[in-house]
């Protein structure tokens, strides 16, 4: 469902904008007889002035310099491409460390570590398919901005009754009352606020000596 949401969000939005970017594009007698220097020997004087190799090593310091290369000669282009093509296995990094903190949460409810990925996977899953609609529903209605106001109603009931969902999902699973669950779930936000930051920067930087 996560790789799914990424595909969506990435469709380019729609023909026209293409023609338009292109028509703003400088007339080429312009660009040949304006002087600048290439994006690529720019890039070569600001990545190797970088210490790549002392804080990375020898080989993976080469990969930097050379990545940092490649995306400040093409604006970044290959860099978001190859984040967004790893970000969806990225995430799956993210729900078994979840489950290890739910493990130690529901100590005392004698949980399975796998009944807590199972619950997580369920969960994630749904929350993937709100995050596609909320993509389509944007996209959708784009062209109609008379209806911003109530498309922004829609979009803060449906991330709500997400919020609901999982609530109630922890309550029945779990079988604990209503504070100890109010309780347990604030206790998982932020776990899980720093659990996608560290997915987000190690993809990135995966991503960064990669591409």
């Amino acid at each position: 469902m996560s790789i799914l949401f990424f595909l969506v969000a990435t469709i380019p939005e729609d023909q026209e904008a293409i023609d338009i970017s292109s028509l703003i594009s400088p007339p080429p007698n312009l660009v040949e007889s304006t002087e600048f220097v290439p994006p690529i020997e720019l890039a070569e004087v600001d990545c190797i002035d970088i210490p790549w190799k002392d804080f990375l090593g020898e080989r993976i310091g080469a990969r930097a310099l050379n990545s940092c290369q490649t995306a400040f000669s093409d604006n970044g282009v290959s860099l978001i491409e190859s984040f967004l093509d790893n970000l969806p296995i990225m995430m799956f990094f993210c729900v078994p460390l979840l489950a290890v903190f739910m493990k130690g949460l529901y100590i005392f409810k004698k949980r399975k570590y796998v009944e807590h990925l199972m619950f997580l996977f369920h969960t994630h899953s749904f929350v993937f398919a709100l995050a596609i609609l909320t993509v389509l529903i944007v996209r959708v209605t784009e062209p109609f901005p008379e209806f911003e106001d109530n498309i922004g109603l829609l979009l803060t009931g449906i991330w709500l009754y997400a919020a609901i969902y999982i609530y109630v999902a922890l309550g029945r699973v779990y079988h604990q009352g209503m504070l100890m669950t109010s309780i347990k779930m604030l206790m998982l936000f932020p776990v899980y606020t720093i659990c996608l930051a560290l997915t987000f920067l190690s993809g990135l930087f995966l991503t960064f000596i990669t591409i």
